[in-house]
């Protein structure tokens, strides 16, 4: 019996260590989730899912967590099989149904995004994200109606929401209803004069809506709350041309020059606002030389320089995938069209503001700057 005895030990013994093996790596992935070191996550989950003895609840989220790490390496098809596997384990399980339907999402398989994230709801429909998420697929179809029936049930949860109420807002301003937008993002500002992004989406919605003074009073309040955010300063200083505040203007585009990112379009709109202004373009001349010209908006300030002519600005726009080409040409038509104003030819830039103002997306300043350039030439 002895000897019986200590096989029946040593056996133990042995899946006891396999387990342990399985544990350890298990628990080094989870120390490496931690450190927010994706490969590792995948090293080390992926040795504990090969020990046959790691218990299946484990294994689940060895799953997700390798799902996860593969995300933040931008293998969306590695993770999205791995959200699978852990769902085929855990099949209601709430973070993993809205991680797969945002990459569902992110590679425009709607149906299946939306699958997910009712699934989601079912299982915690006491939780905001997934109602958020499924509006969020519906927005990406411009189905808006859905995407606002989303938020309403999310609202049902949360009534005062304030991020739901912005999202609500917001899908609102995209359907074109803009007077329940600005209601929504009222609200907001009103019970949370903090939230920025209130006041941002309410001064597009003003600019989109024609009402450029109150945009620019928003812009102005988000400035007071980010000041050094120089993308907004950017922003606000458009708006503020628009309005004509051009000494404004100028001082936030100097500001957002300073970002090697927005350099080149603040320099460009700062000299659209000296021959507003009729004063000097000094920071234009000096700076503009400097900057990337092979690069768009290159071709715009080298038309600026005199050193290129529109038909160079318009090729140019042309160039790279169809969704660039076609924000690219929208500007090329707002600054040629300005160009064309400083040389006196009027009926030139009107032409071109005029296509501006019809093919530019909502989303890019020059759609309703045109308009309103075409609203100061007159007929």
């Amino acid at each position: 019996m002895k000897p019986l005895r200590l096989a029946g030990i040593l056996a133990a013994a042995a899946i006891s260590g396999a387990a342990a093996s399985g544990f350890s790596d298990f628990n080094a992935g989870i120390n490496a989730r931690n450190d927010r070191n994706g490969n590792d996550v995948v090293r080390f989950m992926s040795r504990a899912l090969a020990a046959p003895d790691l218990p299946q609840h484990l294994r689940a989220t060895a799953l997700h967590d390798r799902a996860t790490a593969y995300v933040e390496l931008k293998q969306p098809d590695l993770a999205i099989a791995d959200y699978t596997g852990a769902l085929a384990l855990v099949p209601d399980d709430y973070n993993s149904l809205i991680e797969r339907g945002a990459l569902y999402g992110e590679k425009k398989q709607y149906d299946a995004a939306r699958a997910d994230f009712a699934a989601a709801i079912k299982r915690r429909p006491d939780l905001l994200a997934g109602y958020a998420s499924h509006a969020e697929a519906n927005l990406d179809e411009k189905k808006y109606d859905e995407a606002l029936k989303d938020y309403n049930d999310g609202l049902v949860v949360s009534p005062a929401d304030p991020d739901l109420i912005v999202l609500r807002g917001e899908a609102l301003r995209m359907a074109g209803r803009y007077d329940e937008a600005i209601k929504d993002f009222t609200y907001v500002v009103d019970n949370h004069s903090r939230y920025t992004a209130a006041h941002i989406l309410r001064a597009r919605t003003y600019q989109q809506s024609g009402k450029t003074h109150a945009a620019v009073s928003d812009y102005e309040d988000a400035i007071d709350l980010e000041p050094d955010n120089l993308g907004l300063r950017e922003t606000a200083g458009i708006a503020q041309w628009a309005d004509g505040s051009y000494r404004e203007a100028t001082r936030n585009f100097t500001r957002s020059a300073a970002d090697p990112k927005l350099a080149a379009f603040s320099y460009l709109w700062l000299y659209l606002t000296a021959l507003k202004r009729r004063s000097s373009a000094d920071d234009f001349t000096q700076n503009a030389p400097k900057l990337d010209l092979a690069s768009w908006p290159g071709p715009i300030v080298k038309l600026f320089l005199g050193q290129a002519a529109p038909d160079d600005v318009f090729a140019a726009a042309k160039q790279g995938e169809a969704d660039a080409q076609k924000d690219r040409v929208c500007e090329a038509d707002f600054f040629v069209a300005e160009w064309q104003l400083s040389r006196s030819d009027a009926a030139s830039a009107r032409s071109l503001l005029s296509d501006a103002a019809a093919a530019c997306r909502d989303e890019l300043p020059e759609s309703f700057i045109s308009r309103t350039e075409l609203a100061r030439l007159g007929p």
